[in-house]
């Protein structure tokens, strides 16, 4: 995929390396779709099916039950070094 000269070879080897990716998922005995990619809308692009949703309703802990949805890390939200390499300041960005 990163060798690929142009985009649509690389959105295909993303899709496949995607597809593998959810076989293995399925091998594990986790919730999987088959295919786990689809077209997206009318675009000429390829999109993620709802894998991420069948493997949240999996959990069953109460406290990662708790926590808040689309929370993630540091690097999801900013690209600022100045905030990435600062403990406090990354705490106050994800609100942790």
């Amino acid at each position: 995929m990163l060798r690929a000269p142009e985009w649509r070879s690389r959105q295909s080897a993303l899709a496949d390396a995607v597809e593998q990716l959810a076989v293995v998922q399925g091998e594990q005995g986790l919730p999987t779709l088959s295919p786990a990619t689809e077209p997206f809308f009318d675009r000429p692009h390829i999109g993620l099916r709802e894998m991420a949703e069948l493997v949240t309703a999996q959990i069953r802990g109460p406290a990662v039950r708790a926590l808040p949805v689309g929370a993630g890390t540091a690097e999801q939200i900013s690209d600022n070094v100045s905030v990435l390499v600062d403990a406090d300041a990354r705490r106050r960005l994800v609100g942790g």
